[in-house]
């Protein structure tokens, strides 16, 4: 797995029957793990087990473990002058299994639970993988003793603080802090064989010590309000549910409809898959301390389209907070992204790991970036699109689903000939918008002359838009008869169970009894039995929201 320095981090994985026991095996240990950790005081933060009755998740969420390290850390900072941190190069390979196994047997002596983790660390070999689900935990066990020792024997309580294998350290005195420092790099090496890393080491002023420029500080917080906003959007509002369950179709248009409205650009597949799993269900607790008091105007399934936009404003009117929210982390987003993407090297000459870290950096914002409002920056991810090896071409099209003149930009895109998946999301992109008037190119981009994937895209995205009267049922006829491949078949039954034409339920019937491939002969049987049932099953189309803003030459019709 690539990290943002450039480098490439090994990964392993134990097959499924194994990783369920160890995970077994670390909720049973729990209780004496954690215990054992924190004796000599807390000094160690990532990769924490969760509480003895918590049974919803093994370790505790990442966002809450550090901002306890980071309050932990600042209040240090503020009683010490300056800080030294270090953290060690490849963490998880240099630990020994010998000294872990024995480091387990001190805390759980004579226990048939350390006697099954023995098993599970002899069949993984030499030194603890990274990968598998308990190796954070069983890194900090590694680690135990060290901590207890710098926390009495040094005498470095509320002055030494590590996540998972960053380690900083605060003092009063910075020749005194460096001498601390060299003994704990030695110490690391001759008795746990952990090496620090050289090029990653910091000396300064405690008050820099948790916003340098790529520290996680300066993106944990994006991070975790974004979470709390998209969990809030994805969130199925309990009024919904009844309205769902009978128009399940036109419920989702105008939920989505008017929260593109309101900027806020949502998945119609994930909302889609919400909502069916809830059917006749309660939504969960609000376990992320999210928005989900937020209060909801009526739907209007009538009109989903005509009246998105007063649905979006009053959204916003109602909930002025939620409002605020989402306006200050779009600005943040928004400039970290501009930062971001200036920083990309073009050029072939440049650095590969700094091109990768700036990549790295580009990507968060990016992403999350792209379920707001982009027009602003619309032309940084228009760039994009030239160049997937930076940003993905998903990312992209999300983010430019909000660009007034999108449809004109992913009908160039489709045509054109750029990257494979580029045309194959900009295919994907048309049928989100729900763009009539893209019909045609995407029926021309089904044809046998393309590549399959550009084929399969863009007849998705005519099932999409749910609009058949601008097909020509005699094209589609011959198409679906003549063709060789039963992917695509299995569209051109569905399109063709959706066209009133008397040549039609022949065709199906003889499909059906006689099509060898089983999802092409489920479409048939489908489109032949329940045609009026396909918006239940397929996401709705999703309309541009600024539809009735376009000039008449790009407007979505």
């Amino acid at each position: 797995m690539p990290k943002k320095s450039g480098e490439n981090r090994p990964y392993a994985y134990r097959n499924f029957r194994d990783e369920v026991a160890a995970v077994a095996l670390a909720l049973a240990a729990r209780p004496v793990l954690e215990g054992r950790m924190d004796r000599s005081g807390r000094a160690s933060f990532g990769n924490r087990l969760g509480g003895v009755h918590s049974s919803d998740r093994l370790f505790l969420d990442w966002r809450s473990s550090w901002g306890q390290f980071e309050g932990a850390a600042r209040d240090a900072g503020r009683r010490y002058r300056h800080y030294v941190k270090t953290d060690v190069r490849k963490f998880y390979p240099h630990i020994r299994r010998g000294q872990l196994i024995d480091a387990l047997a001190g805390i759980l002596p004579r226990d048939p639970i350390f006697l099954a983790l023995r098993s599970l660390l002899w069949a993984d070999g030499p030194n603890l993988a990274a990968g598998p689900t308990i190796s954070g935990c069983l890194a900090n066990v590694y680690l135990a003793s060290l901590d207890e020792e710098l926390l009495n024997a040094w005498n470095l309580r509320g002055r030494y603080f590590r996540y998972v294998d960053d380690m900083y350290l605060f003092g009063g005195n910075r020749r005194e802090l460096l001498g601390v420092f060299r003994r704990l790099r030695a110490r690391l090496w001759e008795h746990y064989g952990l090496p620090t890393h050289h090029g990653k080491a910091e000396v300064g002023r405690s008050a820099s010590a948790l916003n340098g420029p790529d520290s996680p500080a300066s993106w944990v917080g994006l991070s975790e309000d974004f979470d709390r906003i998209a969990r809030t959007l994805y969130h199925v509002p309990p009024e919904f549910l009844s309205l769902y369950a009978r128009h399940p179709a036109r419920t989702l248009r105008a939920y989505t409809q008017g929260l593109r409205a309101a900027g806020l650009f949502v998945s119609t597949d994930w909302l889609a898959q919400q909502f069916l799993s809830l059917r006749g269900r309660h939504p969960p607790r609000d376990a992320w301390d999210g928005f989900f008091h937020l209060r909801f105007p009526r739907l209007n399934i009538e009109s989903p389209y005509g009246a998105a936009r007063s649905w979006g404003a009053s959204l916003l009117r109602q909930n002025p907070d939620f409002a605020r929210a989402v306006g200050r982390l779009r600005a943040k987003l928004t400039a970290g992204f501009r930062a971001a993407a200036k920083r990309i090297p073009y050029s072939s000459r440049a650095d590969d790991r700094r091109r990768k870290h700036a990549i790295f950096m580009l990507r968060f914002y990016a992403i999350r970036l792209s379920m707001f409002d982009c027009v602003p920056v619309s032309g940084f991810f228009q760039k994009f699109l030239d160049h997937p090896w930076a940003l993905e071409p998903s990312v992209s099209a999300n983010a430019l689903l909000s660009d007034p003149n999108a449809v004109n930009r992913f009908l160039e895109a489709l045509m054109s000939r750029r990257a494979l998946l580029v045309r194959v999301r900009a295919a994907w992109a048309l049928g989100e918008l729900g763009a009539i008037r893209a019909i045609p190119a995407l029926w021309r981009a089904a044809h046998p002359g393309f590549p399959l994937l550009i084929r399969l895209a863009s007849l998705e995205a005519i099932l999409r838009i749910d609009r058949y009267h601008t097909l020509n049922p005699s094209a589609v006829f011959a198409a679906a008869r003549a063709e060789k491949i039963p992917a695509v078949r299995k569209y051109l039954y569905i399109i063709l169970g959706q066209i009133r034409d008397p040549r039609v339920r022949p065709l199906l019937q003889h499909r059906a009894a006689s099509e060898r491939d089983f999802f092409a002969r489920r479409a048939a049987l489908f489109a032949l039995h329940a045609p009026t049932r396909l918006a239940a099953h397929l996401a709705p189309p999703s309309r541009h929201a600024a539809a009735s803003l376009l000039p008449s030459r790009t407007r979505v019709l």
